[in-house]
Formats: structure tokens, C-alpha cells, sequence
């Protein structure tokens, strides 16, 4: 450590004199003058504001000394120019004015002087009157031992007569300098600056360590308050060796200069034989060394402890002497005995009395700072650490207790608040079936009713225990209570004494349905209470404990008088144990079985054969408790069986208890705090917590948002795990944008188009979206511009909110992409959602996100948002409904895929010679395009229909998903079945399987006859769970079987296949194929209104198809003829097949033609 110190000493003088160095160097002449803007002209110190004016004039940041601290300086009331420190050194009747602390500067009764102790610790610039110089004063603090070689040290880098560092006078011009910038006169005691005085009065000395050749280094005042320089001889000034301490020696102890334990031989230090209480054991004089002169050092052990002139040993634990000065308790456990058991009193190994069985025991020996100038505390001598606090105002004070030191409750005389500890709540101090609670009291007053010694719950909560003092005017008894919604009691039937030490004990147990509460005074055994119930008497409260005082926040029902040795047990104390300690203080623990019990018997402490069990005559039969979650056993009273008592606390009971933060109560979670928003806000009793919200019902509610996810509680111990998500709109969220694709349409068609307006939305609360409010009307609120006058929607639920929204109608300028907006900011900004997955899959709730298409709410389309979508992750394709009133027998087939990957899809008619029927045979040369678009698309041109299918072209989004689609009338179909199927021109088809998503969604007629909904399919065809083929060039994919229909649709006429076959030849069939007839006259019947029609004019005629016949003759559904001609038929009308390799806009290119036979190479699938 002296090594250590001496290297920060040298340390801090290398920063200041370095700092000033550089300076000195380069700038000597230009000296900062300081002339203003500092207490003295001239002058600053580390300490004043000025001293960075001073480091701003050097172009440096100067150190300030690391203690930067004055010392206590001042100057007489009256004799202003007289140091003083303290009133006795001003002359008579005149107080000491204590300078500024931080500056030592003062301006009382207008003496403006600066006043200096040279015990400071600061850097003290002083400018010369002589241009360019200048000195620097410094007190170092005492490393503990002056360097021999100081000044040589500090010259080897500055001039010492430049820096004055640690000389006698330390930062002051002299010892008790009083400085001033006001008019005076030399021999004032005052140094004038302005009259440019270094010194006064005349004749003070300052000294200096060493001498300049045989002249002493000091200086002498003149008589013009000017320093003249020494002519005194060192050798006048002081002798090592004639007993004296004089100028420059630390000690002189004569002839024995140089022996042990005295002074060295040059009189400024400890003898090289070292001395007593140096820290050093010197074998050959010590015994020891207690490392502080002329006092004794206790220890632990005996070989650390010595006595204060080191020829023996000190004070120590184990000496058998209890040294309370020194904090000992004890010094050697002791033999006892308790309930006819031999014990021992616990004396542990750094002299402290030990109670093994204690749950809580506080000496209330002393308080000491918790935190500072908040708080106390006191110890608890168990190993659970218990601390007793206590606000620094309310704290009890020391008074004499029953053993040491105990605190006085007492309210001061004219006090506003009470004194008191508490305790925090811990698992230790929250007993259920058994408990002990001691205190020795020592009341000063009878006036004050239920002063509370002990509480913990009462009568605040219907929970726990106290005992407290002075239950009624008439009787000073003390009153053991036990609570469980209801108060059970055990009063002391003696009244207990003001003014002298009690000792009192209340003791509980439940034995069975038996509550047995006891009380005891003074070591003996008063009252007793038992009382015969399924449930304890006693509840376990998790509130703290207060001593002094009522539980809780309330300041009532103070005890008034000392209290002392307050113990807490998690177990019930015999009357045995009771009276060891009220006579002894020091509990005792039983180390062996009675003497009674004689071998091979039940209480011998020995399992014998004819015995489950034995633990001895004292704790057999004797009731465990189980502590939080963890079951205990006891031996029966026969040692016939082991009980087991299963913990009445423990994670998972319902109840939270102890320490828990959470509990699980069958569906529901309770939780140990409120928390505003999440939790219920009123307490429920029956589970001692408050029940968490469901996310969906925590508050406050977001607009437009909806909370998913769940809560847990799989550790009590750990509080909740809260996975709740707001979903919906977010500003951190992400945009949703696409393309659209309405089948229907074509990019190179000039048919009208359909609207499409599209939202997202979550379905209600535990509903499905379809499900909304019966007993409300439509709300016709919402219009569509230019369609209709109105478009009535159906109320959806509060809790179903509409995040984001896009509008689009047949004037819009962009029919095939969507951006979705906000649509409650003004701007309509994009709208951002929020991309958790939990907001895009069903839970319990059935919330999810999902998107509504031109006000349909019975069709939501399922749709999740991602946080890092793909270019086609939000493409739509829409298939307008197929109307069952209008087209009970036409199917819809809609392929869609994404990437770059290129497929034909198409129907194969087993009955034609050219199978194969895709888009390109809808290309007529011209080109002319035979696609049938928009909701009437079955009114389009008879040649646009080849044998039953119209094709509805391709499209594709900028996100690359492509779609085309083909309408099937059964009715007109060649034959009882056709196939549907996907090719892959170029490649073999099965290396799509897992990167084109490749579909075929098939739509049925659905009763919905609106022109602006769009339908659901009735089945899904996935590429990716095909069958493979055995044939790995194989490039068809056959999708389904269609059956004619002579009446409505089902799913039962749609036969799924869904297999990767060489080609079309190799098709699967699950029924004979039947080709159906060509339609002649005698199929067909004509009917007329019955009306008179004149010759000339016309009448219209209705043609019904009698068979299932298909092609042949054909008539119109309706026909116009003249009245009076013959009948005339239309042409009939061969339907054929037109192939063309010419691209088209709008259409794939074909650059193959049509494969109607499989090739050579193809092999059987």
C-alpha cells in the first residue's frame, strides 16, 4: 500500500508540473497576469471558477487536485486580520467568521479577504510583479512516508523555485495567510496585494525543507512586509538525539534512538528494529502485532487477534469469554435439555447464537443505514435475511433491551409519526398450519388500546396472524389473533406490567380438523383454544409484517414502549422450548432420543422390524408443515405408518400464495398485480389475484386493430407469458399491393369490363365472417359510382374492422393491379398491416385476415400477410359467379400458376378425330380471337363455342401469375365424359411440381345471380400432390373427369384424376365412353304464342332440344319467321376446329402444334 501511495504522489506532481511545463517552455515571458476575473488580482486557485481562466490563457485544460478541497479557514469578527478557525483563538468576546468552505474567500461585514489553511489540498497559481515569472503552490496528500529524494525528484523536471510543492506553508504564502485586494497598511496582519506586499506582519518566518549550504531554507517577513532571505544556520535549529522533537525531526527519544520500538537515529522516522503496532511482526521483540499502536486487535481465531504492546494474544472468538464489546453472542455452544431430550445451545463459529429452527429472529441490536437518508435496517440472525427497515423518521431509537441493546417505539414528545419496522414478504414468514411468534416487550403505557407487537395481515386482509397488547381499558392482557376471513383469539389471563421486560409467545397448530391456538407468558402456558374445523383458523397472508405497528400502509395501532429478541417459527414450540427460551434467550436444539425409550422400542429413533417408522419419542406423532410445494412426512405416534402431508400451497392450486406472480384456475389465469388494460381491475378473493383479459379483450382498443394470441402461466413463479398481437393496422407495418386477373376479361377483347372493389377485414369474435347480426337490415350506406344506385351490404360485427381498403369500377384507368389504402387518413395513404403470422391463420377465435370482393361478405377469401412477400404473393384471380338460375349445366375452369414456366391447358373430347381442344383453336386467321368475355358470355357468336366449351383467354401480372380459364356447357357435350388437363410444352412436366404452384380451381353454378360477385371453387386441383408417372419425360398433367349433364351440377359430376400421364391417349376413364348423337329436326320442337299472325307479318318462335343430341341440326333459342311462309330452319351449323401457330397479343404463343396421338418415344403411364 506505502509503495502504491508513493507512486500516486509522484504521479500527481509529473500532471501538475507537466501541465505548466510546456507552457513555461514556450512561454515564459508571457506569463498570464490574471488582472481580472478572480478573487485576488494575480492569483487563482484549482478550486475557483478562475483557475480555467487561467488554463483558457495557457491553450491547456489544467488538472484540479484530485482532493481539490480547502481546510477550514477564517478570520476574527472584529480583529479582521486574525486567522482563527475556531472562537477560542479570537481575542476575548470575539467569534471566529468562517470563510467560504469552497473558495475561502469572504465578504462579511466587508473585510473582502481570502483566508488560508495550509492543511488544503488544491494548485495555486501566483503571477509575479517581475514580467514572465511566476509559482505555482501544491500540498500533495501524505502518502504515509516523505520521500528522501523529493526535491530531487520534482527539480529533475521544474525549477522548485518555481513550483512550491508540499513545502511547510503548503499552498499559502505562509501558515494562516489572510489575503486582500483592499487599502491597508503593512504590519495589519493583511497581505495588500495592492500595495504589493508578500508577507505580514513583519518578522513571521516561513520555512522550507532543507538547507541552501549552511544557511536554513526559510524566509523572513521585513519590515516592508517583503520576504528577506535566511541568514540562520541550520546547525542552530535543531539536534537529533538530545530528546527533543525539534524543527525537522519526527521524533527524538534520546540514547534510545535506533533500538526497537523507539526513534531512528536521524530523528525522522521508526527505528530499522521496527515498533509495536506497525503492522509488521518483529519475531525477536513480538509476540504479535495488532497493527495499531497502543490498542488490542480482536479477531475470529486466536492467531489473528494480539494484545496492544504485542507481547501476547488478544481478544478472540474461542476464548471462551463472551466479548459483547466486540459483537459476540456466545463463546462455546452449551449443554441443555428440552423436552426430556439432551440439546445444545448453538454457539456458531464467529461467536453468534444460532436458532436452526427460526423462520425470522431480530436482536434489534442496532439499526444501520439501508438507504442513505431514506431508510435503516436491522438484521435477521437467520440465514432467510429478513430485514427489518424502517423510513429514517419513523425509526425506533436504541434503548436498553432484555438482552444488549432493543428499540423504543415510543411516539417522541410532541412527534408526528410513530415508529416501526416492517418486513417484506417472504415464503419463510408465511406460515399455514403451524406458528410460533416471541417477543420480550416492555410497555410504557395502558392508555393506548391493540398496540400491535407483531402483525402480519389482521384484521386489514381477514388473513394471518398478531399479537398484540392492551386488548380493553380495564385489563392489560396480551392477545394472540389468528385470521381467516373471521378472527380467532387467545388472551394472557394475566395483565402484563408497564415499565419491566415480559416475555410472550402465541403458538398455533393444526392437527387434523383440530386448530389449537396457546399462549404463553413469561415461559408458562396461560390459555388454550381448540377448536374443531374441516379448515384452518389461519390464512396465509403474502403482505409484509410490521413490528411496532398495524400491517399494511395504515399507521395505527402503534406499540408504545421497547421491544427486544423478536422471533418468528414455521413450526409449533413445545412448552418446553417455549420456557428455554424465556430463560435463556438461546433456543435449544434436541441432539439425541429421551433415556426413557428403551432399545428395540417405538421413540428409540431406530426403525425396528415390526416399525414403518421411528424418529424419536420427541417427533413422533408431531405434524409437519409442508412448506410452499413441497410435500413432508411424520411418524406416527405407534411408528405404524409414515403420513405424508401434502403442501396446501403449490403452483397450480388456483390460489396465488407465497411468492407466486401468476396462477391457472381451469380456463382462466389470475395474475399477483393489476395491471391496467390486461387484468381485471377488482381483485377476486376466492383466487387472491386478478383475472387476466383474453387478448382479444384487453384495452384500450386500437381502432381498426384486433388483439390475437394467448397467455400462459407455466411457472407461478415466473409470472405470465403474455403472446398478444395487435392485428390490423400498424404503422410499422407492411403494404398490400398486387395484380388482379378477373377471368372473364381479356386485354385483347373490347368487351365491357367488370368492377372489382376489394377490402381486407378479420372476421368477428369468435364467429365466422358469414356469421353477422340477423336482427339488424342491410345498410345500404355504400355506393357504387356508375353501377347501381346502391349496393346494400349486410352489417358486419364492431370487432370484424375493416383495415385497408382499393376501389375499382368500369371508368378506373388500372383494372389489373391493386394497392390497398388507408381509408381513415385524410390522403387515403398506403395502408400499412401488421405481418405476424398469428394475424393470418385461425385460432380458436377465428380471426384472420381475410378479403371481401365487391361487398360479398358470404365469400371471405383467405388471405395472409407476410412480412417479406413474394412478386405474386398477392395476385388475385377472380371467376365471376356461374349463375344456377341462368346456367344450371355450365362448369368453370380456371388454371393459374407463377414464375416463368409456360403450360397449355385445354379439354380432351374423346369423341372428335382432333381431340385436344385449347386456346389456340379459339384463333381464327386474321387473327381473329373467338374468346368469350364478360359475365354474358354465353351470348357471344355460336362459332365462339367448340362442342360445349368457350375459352375465356390467358392473362398475366406483372408479379408473373398467369391464368386462363375455359366455361364447359354440359349439355352440349359430344359424349358422357370429358377430360381436363394441363400440359408443359417443352419440358417434362414434373420438374414444376414444386416451384410453378401450378392449380386448377373448378366452379359450379351457385345461386347468386349478381353480376359483381365472384365465385368459390367447388374443387382444387394442387400440381404438387399429383401422382407421378412412371414415364419421367411424361408432360401431362389429366386434372379431372367432367360427366354430361342433363340436369343441375354437383360435385359427384366432377371426377378427380389428378395424375401425371405421357398424353391424352393414355387418359384414365372411370366410366365406358358413350358418344352422344348428332341432333336432327325430329329433336327439336318449336313453339308460338297462340295469336292470329297475318300473312306478312312475323312471329317468334321457341326452340326446345328434346334428346340429349349434339351438333346436327341446331336451332336458336328463339326465331324470328314470317307468317304465312313455310317453316323455316336456320342453317345448320357445324361446329370445327381451328389451329393457327400465329401469336397473338393476349394470347400464348403456340409454337408447336396440337399433340392429338402420343409420340413414339412416349411410354405406357
Amino acid at each position: 500500500m506505502t509503495k502504491k501511495k508513493i507512486f500516486l504522489f509522484y504521479l500527481f506532481a509529473i500532471i501538475l508540473t507537466s501541465a505548466f511545463l510546456s507552457h513555461a517552455k514556450v512561454k515564459a515571458a508571457n506569463a498570464p497576469a490574471l488582472k481580472e476575473g478572480t478573487y485576488l488580482t494575480g492569483q487563482t486557485l484549482s478550486i475557483w471558477p478562475s483557475w480555467s481562466l487561467l488554463g483558457n490563457s495557457l491553450g491547456v485544460n489544467l488538472p484540479s487536485d484530485p482532493i481539490n478541497q480547502l481546510a477550514t479557514a477564517g478570520t476574527c469578527v472584529t480583529s479582521t486580520n486574525r486567522f482563527c478557525i475556531n472562537d477560542a483563538q479570537c481575542p476575548a468576546g470575539e467569534t471566529c467568521v468562517l470563510h467560504d468552505p469552497e473558495t475561502g474567500w469572504s465578504v462579511a461585514n466587508r473585510r473582502f479577504t481570502f483566508a488560508c489553511n495550509k492543511d488544503s489540498y488544491a494548485y495555486r497559481y501566483i503571477a509575479s510583479t517581475t514580467p514572465g515569472a511566476y509559482t505555482v503552490r501544491a500540498h500533495f496528500e501524505d502518502p504515509g512516508i516523505a520521500p528522501a529524494n523529493f526535491n530531487s525528484f520534482v527539480s529533475s523536471f521544474v525549477s522548485t523555485s518555481v513550483f512550491k510543492i508540499n513545502d511547510s506553508s503548503g499552498v499559502c504564502n505562509f501558515d494562516q495567510e489572510i489575503s486582500s485586494m483592499q487599502s491597508g497598511t503593512c504590519g495589519d496582519g493583511k497581505l495588500n496585494l495592492n500595495k504589493g506586499e508578500q508577507c505580514d506582519p513583519p518578522g513571521i518566518v516561513e520555512y522550507a525543507t532543507g538547507c541552501v549550504g549552511a544557511i536554513k531554507n526559510l524566509n523572513v517577513c521585513g519590515k516592508n512586509c517583503r520576504w528577506t532571505a535566511s541568514t540562520t544556520l541550520c546547525s542552530n535549529l535543531s539536534k537529533c538525539g538530545n530528546g527533543s522533537i525539534e524543527f525537522g525531526e519526527t521524533c527524538d527519544d534520546g540514547t534510545l534512538n535506533g533500538k526497537y520500538n523507539h526513534c531512528n537515529v536521524t530523528c525522522n522516522g521508526v527505528s530499522a528494529l521496527g515498533k509495536c503496532g506497525d503492522g509488521t511482526l518483529q519475531s525477536t521483540y513480538e509476540i504479535c502485532d495488532p497493527s495499531t499502536s497502543g490498542k488490542e486487535k480482536y479477531a475470529l481465531n486466536k492467531a489473528g487477534s494480539c494484545s496492544w504492546d504485542c507481547q501476547k494474544f488478544g481478544p478472540y472468538c474461542g476464548d471462551t469469554i463472551a466479548q459483547t464489546q466486540y459483537g459476540e453472542e456466545c463463546d462455546g455452544s452449551q449443554a441443555c435439555s428440552v423436552d426430556g431430550n439432551p440439546g445444545v445451545r448453538v454457539c456458531t463459529n464467529n461467536c453468534l447464537q444460532q436458532d436452526s429452527k427460526a423462520a425470522a429472529w431480530w436482536h434489534l441490536e442496532k439499526m444501520v443505514g439501508y438507504k442513505p437518508g431514506l431508510t435503516n435496517k436491522t438484521d435477521d440472525a437467520t440465514v432467510n435475511g429478513n430485514l427489518a427497515i424502517c423510513p429514517v423518521a419513523n425509526c425506533p431509537a436504541t434503548s436498553t433491551g432484555k438482552y444488549g441493546n432493543g428499540r423504543e417505539f415510543n411516539i417522541p414528545s410532541g412527534g408526528t409519526g410513530g415508529k416501526y419496522l416492517t418486513v417484506a414478504s417472504s415464503a419463510s414468514l408465511e406460515a399455514t398450519s403451524s406458528l410460533t411468534v416471541e417477543a420480550w416487550i416492555f410497555p410504557t403505557t395502558t392508555s393506548s388500546l391493540y398496540q400491535r407487537i407483531v402483525e402480519k395481515g389482521g384484521p386489514s386482509t381477514g388473513k394471518g396472524y398478531d399479537l398484540e397488547f392492551n386488548i380493553s381499558a380495564t385489563t392489560s392482557v396480551v392477545r394472540f389473533n389468528l385470521w381467516n376471513g373471521t378472527q380467532t383469539s387467545v388472551d394472557s389471563k394475566s395483565s402484563i406490567s408497564t415499565g419491566t421486560w415480559t416475555h410472550v409467545v402465541g403458538t398455533y397448530v393444526l392437527n387434523g380438523t383440530s386448530n389449537i391456538a396457546k399462549i404463553y407468558i413469561n415461559g408458562v402456558l396461560e390459555n388454550t383454544n381448540s377448536i374443531i374445523r374441516p379448515t384452518p383458523i389461519m390464512a396465509k397472508d403474502t403482505g409484509s409484517l410490521a413490528i411496532g405497528k398495524s400491517a399494511g400502509a395504515a399507521l395505527t395501532n402503534f406499540f408504545f414502549g421497547s421491544l427486544d429478541e423478536v422471533k418468528i417459527y414455521n413450526h409449533t414450540l413445545s412448552d418446553d422450548e417455549v420456557k428455554n427460551n424465556y430463560q435463556s434467550g438461546w433456543y435449544c436444539t434436541a441432539t439425541s432420543t429421551p433415556v426413557t425409550a428403551p432399545s428395540g422400542s417405538c421413540g428409540d429413533n431406530i426403525v425396528d422390524p415390526n416399525e414403518a417408522c421411528d424418529r424419536g419419542t420427541a417427533d413422533n406423532g408431531r405434524a409437519c408443515a409442508p412448506a410452499y410445494g413441497v410435500p413432508c412426512s411424520y411418524c406416527s405416534t405407534d411408528c405404524q405408518n409414515t403420513i405424508e402431508v401434502q403442501p396446501i400451497e403449490y403452483c397450480g392450486n388456483g390460489i396465488i400464495e407465497s411468492s407466486e406472480k401468476c396462477e391457472v384456475a381451469g380456463a382462466n389465469i389470475f395474475a399477483a398485480t393489476n395491471t391496467v388494460g390486461r387484468t381485471a381491475s377488482v381483485k377476486n378473493t376466492s383466487y387472491n389475484g386478478y383475472q387476466e383479459l383474453a387478448c382479444a379483450d384487453e384495452t384500450p382498443v386500437v381502432t381498426h386493430t384486433i388483439k390475437k394470441g394467448t397467455k400462459s402461466c407455466p411457472d407461478c413463479s415466473l409470472g405470465i407469458i403474455r403472446n398478444c398481437v395487435q392485428c390490423g393496422a400498424d404503422v410499422n407495418g407492411v403494404g398490400v399491393e398486387g395484380g388482379l386477373i378477373n377471368v372473364l376479361e381479356n386485354p385483347i377483347t373490347n368487351s365491357s369490363r367488370d368492377p372489382l372493389f376489394a377490402k381486407i377485414t378479420s372476421s368477428s369474435l369468435s364467429l365466422s365472417v358469414s356469421n353477422r347480426f340477423p336482427s339488424l337490415p342491410p345498410i345500404c350506406s355504400i355506393v357504387v359510382p356508375q353501377l347501381q344506385p346502391s349496393v346494400c351490404k349486410d352489417r358486419l360485427t364492431a370487432s370484424s374492422p375493416i383495415v385497408a381498403v382499393d376501389r375499382k369500377n368500369g371508368n378506373s384507368s388500372n383494372l389489373v393491379s391493386y394497392a390497398l389504402f388507408n381509408p381513415y387518413v385524410s390522403g387515403f395513404p398506403s395502408a400499412l398491416v401488421n405481418s405476424d403470422p398469428i394475424c393470418s391463420v385461425s385460432d380458436s377465435f377465428i380471426d384472420k385476415y381475410q378479403m371481401y370482393v365487391n361487398y360479398d361478405w358470404s365469400r371471405p377469401l383467405n388471405f395472409p400477410v407476410v412480412a417479406e412477400p413474394q412478386s405474386w404473393q398477392y395476385d388475385l384471380v377472380f371467376s365471376p359467379v356461374v349463375s344456377s338460375t341462368k346456367r344450371a349445366r355450365d362448369i368453370r375452369v380456371v388454371v393459374s400458376w407463377v414464375g416463368s414456366g409456360d403450360f397449355y391447358s385445354g379439354v380432351v373430347n374423346p369423341f372428335i378425330s382432333n381431340p385436344q381442344i385449347e386456346g389456340a383453336n379459339y384463333v381464327a386467321p386474321g387473327p381473329s380471337y373467338q374468346y368469350a368475355t364478360g359475365i354474358n358470355y354465353y351470348n357471344s357468336p355460336a362459332d365462339f363455342k367448340k362442342y360445349g366449351i368457350w375459352y375465356h383467354g390467358f392473362n398475366v401480372t406483372p408479379g408473373q401469375t398467369s391464368a386462363e380459364a375455359f366455361t364447359i356447357d354440359t349439355a352440349n357435350m359430344s359424349g358422357n365424359t370429358y377430360a381436363f388437363y394441363v400440359r408443359s410444352p417443352s419440358y417434362p412436366i414434373r420438374i414444376y411440381k414444386n416451384t410453378a404452384k401450378l392449380k386448377v380451381d373448378v366452379y359450379l353454378p351457385e345461386l347468386d345471380n349478381s353480376q359483381y360477385h365472384f365465385g368459390t371453387p367447388a374443387r382444387t386441383y394442387y400440381f404438387i400432390s399429383s401422382a407421378p408417372s412412371d414415364n419421367q419425360n411424361a408432360r401431362y398433367w389429366q386434372v379431372f373427369n367432367m360427366k354430361f349433364s342433363s340436369s343441375s351440377l354437383s360435385v359427384s359430376d366432377i371426377i378427380g384424376i389428378n395424375t401425371i400421364v405421357t398424353g391424352p391417349t393414355y387418359f384414365k376413364y372411370t366410366n365406358p365412353l358413350v358418344a352422344n348423337p348428332a341432333c336432327t329436326e325430329a329433336d327439336w320442337r318449336a313453339t308460338t304464342p297462340l295469336v292470329f299472325c297475318a300473312i306478312g307479318s312475323t312471329k317468334t318462335l321457341t326452340w326446345t332440344k328434346l334428346t340429349n343430341c349434339v351438333g346436327g341440326v341446331q336451332h336458336p333459342p328463339t326465331e324470328v319467321v314470317s307468317c304465312g311462309d313455310p317453316q323455316q330452319s336456320p342453317t345448320t351449323q357445324q361446329t370445327q376446329t381451328t389451329q393457327t401457330s400465329q401469336p397473338a397479343i393476349g394470347t400464348k404463343n403456340v409454337s408447336q402444334p396440337i399433340i392429338s396421338q402420343p409420340t413414339t418415344n412416349q411410354q405406357s403411364p
